[in-house]
This record gives C-alpha cells, structure tokens and sequence, in this order.
C-alpha cells in the first residue's frame, strides 16, 4: 500500500513527457499549414469583399445622387477627390457634402470601418493588417480601380487562384493581368500593387 502511494506521488516519467512533447510537435506539424492557409484564405475573401463593396456602394450613392462615377473629383464628397470619395465610403456621412446627405441617407449605405482602417500615416488601409493600404482611381467613364498595396505574394497567389487556377504568381516586377485584377510583385517581398477593376 506503501509503495502505491509513493508511485502515485511520483508524477511522470521523462520518457512519458518525451512521448508528449513528440505528440505536440506532430500536431503542430500537421495543423499549422492549414492555420497558416485559412488566415491568407480569410485575407484574400477581405480583400474581394472590400472590392465589391466599395464599387457597389459607390456606384448605388453616385447614382442616388444623380452624379457620374468619376472618383478623382467627385462632388458628393465634402472635399472632392479621391481621398474624399474614400472617406465618404470608409468612414461615412460626415465626409459627405451637405447637398447629398439626403441622398446618402436614403442609399443605407453604412460606413465600412469595420472592414477598412486608417493607420498612422492616415492611409486606408484592410483592416488587422495595418500595411495593405488602399486607394481609389477611375469611375466615369472608365471602371472604378480599387487598389491595395504592400500585398503579401500568398495573398496574392490566393487571389489569383480564385479567377484563374491554373495560373501561379509571376515575380519579376511586370504588370500582370488576370480577370479584372491587375498585380505587380517583385521577386522579394510584399507585391507592391494589386488592383481590382470594377464597372460603377
């Protein structure tokens, strides 16, 4: 009974923490990847989301308003311009010009902070990434260009897979084209554009 007593008190073999420690590693082994490839899978769905919102948001407010599309100076802003346009659809109604409120009101268009930040250099950026910043171009006659920058080639790649996936990431600096996105990446580091054409 003794002896019984004393084994129980004893706690774990090295061998017996050995054999755990082995186990953990094993699992992180095999569960990592697909930790690792959800977090870019969730970061490319932000990325297309972010797209289509801002292009249906503002192709629905543009046409409530009764203005064109053209982001560089648009009116609807309360500073127009692209920065403007960007904050109208970013942060919401007190970046919109006083004659369009009403019109922004009735869109129910809500602001997207919730998917779109500003860092400290006052860049839009996606949001829980705080160096993908995002600007805004074309509209009018042309489609509205929404582009994101300091892009992560996995995310990209994931992008790209998405329209085309047959096709892998090219890394020399030129402009390639897929679908309606258009990236540059350089054989090193983040891809220095990524941008999303959408008709507004």
């Amino acid at each position: 009974m003794k002896s019984l007593r004393k084994q129980l008190q004893r706690g774990f073999t090295l061998i017996e923490l050995a054999v755990v420690v082995i186990i953990i590693g094993i699992l992180l082994v095999v569960i990592a990847p697909s930790i690792i490839g959800s977090q870019t899978g969730s970061k490319a769905t932000l990325i297309l989301r972010i797209t289509d919102t801002t292009a249906n948001n503002w192709s629905l407010l543009a046409s409530q308003a009764g203005v064109g599309t053209t982001v560089a100076s648009n009116t609807i802003a309360a500073t127009p311009s692209a920065t403007g346009v960007a904050q109208v659809l970013y942060d919401g109604s007190s970046y919109v010009a006083s004659a369009y409120l009403p019109a922004y009101t009735s869109t129910g268009i809500k602001a997207m902070n919730q998917l779109v930040a500003k860092n400290s250099n006052g860049d839009y950026v996606v949001s829980g990434t705080g160096a993908m910043t995002i600007t805004l171009a074309g509209g009018g006659s042309a489609p509205m260009s929404i582009t994101f920058a300091n892009v992560p080639p996995e995310i990209v790649t994931n992008l790209i897979q998405r329209i085309q996936p047959s096709l892998s990431l090219t890394t020399d600096g030129s402009t390639q084209t897929v679908g309606q996105m258009t990236y540059q990446c350089p054989s090193s580091g983040l891809c220095t554009s990524v941008v999303f054409y959408r008709p507004v």
